[in-house]
């Protein structure tokens, strides 16, 4: 496609998003006018994760109330049901000095744009087939990432064998999917890209109330900018299984996990080899009294090249809510801690790998990752309405190690940085503003200013300011 062309589809393309929110949006108006309230239930409707969208409710034809039912529950015949469904994402960004000023680009802004469709066939003895397509276009990007364009493509594709018993439910799940486990600090779907993270594999999961185990072996999706041009990632494989089991404690619920890594293509301190990596994990989470907490560790032990792997995370939020107070503010900290490695010269390396993070962990801009890193991370969030949230915080960050790199997004170090005898990364403020205006259209702005510490003074890093908005439309 030429350059000329591009701008032009990005155009067309965000015309007939916008045509499409304005005609759905004046339509489900007018049909909730008529109709008597109704409408999902608690945990019911659509999900983070589309394939977890639960419209069973709409069996009951008096419980809908959206333009969009008509395509939720789609009878086929007394034997199976057809949902379809999507969103339209439109996001502008803005860098002045992306990358810490570290690369040649001053100032930078785009849009990415992204377009989802899916369909969702469930047959009534348990088999089910999902099949979700997507459309991403970054124009004005300098320097495309692999996240950023990507032509019509296979988002997820899977088929679900499923069955029941009284010693619970079991599902096999074979092919292209999404996975996102926990708070997602190790293994995510990356929504802050354009183009959210795949995996290639099969999954088992085992529920019964109270407890789901999951056990998955996979490959990573690699992205490509053509049509239908996305390929198993064969350097990269992972596997492992993940259990929740709710109310361990009063208000706390747990998950335990074992997670495998290989990487055939990794890289530290100027060498690459094959990296190996076995996590070992908690996480503690739960709300009671006004309080809210969600804690994590994990071990990694392993190999790379002729080193041993020793390394380690941990990570929390602590949170209350001042619930009978006006705009019900709420006051939370945030700390973490993922090693470095001490020595590059011995025989150990102690680099944590965050495997597949989650691209926004820390702010919206998404300039630091999970390595090599200590945090704490003040903020507080107040709700002038039910539907907005406002948050403010400042967050203080160090290297673990001087001896190690600073690590970028996803887990790219950043080379020269390990001489840098600084120890402080830097202060990272943020100011956002969420507002879902209904259950299928949000708007989010954000802004954040990195102003750098000593670790980049070898380096010449720069301070960062970064503006975004975004706004989604999901049906």
């Amino acid at each position: 496609m030429t350059r000329m062309a591009l701008p032009c589809r990005y155009r067309h393309a965000g015309m007939a998003a916008l045509t499409l929110l304005a005609c759905t949006t004046s339509l489900q108006r007018a049909h909730a006018a008529d109709s008597p309230p109704a409408g999902p239930g608690a945990g019911q409707g659509m999900q983070p994760l589309r394939y977890n969208d639960d419209f069973a409710y709409l069996g009951d034809p008096r419980r809908s109330d959206d333009i969009w039912d008509a395509l939720k529950w789609i009878p086929l015949g007394g034997v199976a049901r057809l949902s379809l469904g999507g969103e339209v994402r439109e996001r502008y960004q803005y860098f002045e000095n992306p990358q810490l000023g570290l690369s040649s680009v001053r100032t930078e802004s785009y849009v990415l744009s992204r377009v989802l469709v899916h369909a969702d066939l469930r047959f009534d003895n348990g088999v089910r087939a999902f099949v979700q397509l997507g459309e991403h276009e970054a124009p004005h990007v300098r320097e495309p990432s692999p996240t950023d364009i990507g032509r019509l493509d296979v988002q997820q594709a899977f088929l679900d064998f499923t069955t029941d018993a009284d010693s619970g439910k079991l599902t096999l799940r074979l092919g292209r999917q999404e996975i996102g486990l926990g708070a997602q600090r190790v293994v995510s779907v990356r929504e802050t890209p354009n183009i959210r993270r795949s995996f290639d594999g099969a999954r088992l999961e085992w529920q019964q109330p109270g407890l789901r185990i999951d056990f998955f072996a996979t490959r990573p999706v690699r992205n490509k900018p053509g049509v239908f041009e996305d390929a198993l990632n064969t350097r990269q494989s992972l596997w492992g299984a993940y259990a929740t089991v709710a109310n361990v404690l009063p208000g706390t619920s747990a998950d335990l996990y074992y997670l495998g890594f290989r990487n055939t293509a990794g890289s530290y301190a100027g060498k690459t080899g094959t990296d190996l990596r076995h996590s070992v994990g908690a996480r503690l989470f739960g709300k009671e009294a006004g309080w809210d907490w969600d804690v994590e560790a994990v071990l990694q032990a392993g190999h790379f090249r002729d080193q041993d792997v020793r390394a380690f995370m941990a990570a929390g939020e602590v949170g209350y809510t001042f619930a009978d107070l006006p705009l019900r503010p709420r006051l939370a900290l945030q700390a973490d801690v993922a090693s470095g490695d001490g020595n590059p010269n011995d025989t150990t390396l102690n680099t944590y790998n965050p495997l597949f993070p989650k691209g926004a962990y820390f702010t919206e801009a998404s300039i630091n990752t999970l390595s090599n890193v200590m945090d704490l991370f003040p903020r507080l969030q107040v709700r002038p309405s039910q539907s907005l949230l406002l948050t403010a915080g400042v967050d203080f960050l160090w290297r673990y190690s001087r001896t190690d790199d600073y690590y970028r997004q996803p887990f790219i170090p950043v080379t020269g940085t390990a001489r840098s005898r600084g120890k402080y990364l830097g202060t990272q403020s943020t100011v956002q503003a969420d507002w879902k205006l209904d259950r299928h259209v949000s708007i989010t702005v954000a802004y954040v200013r990195f102003e750098v510490g000593g670790t980049f003074d070898a380096v010449h890093g720069r301070d960062t300011d970064y503006v975004g908005t975004w706004i989604q439309y999901r049906f």
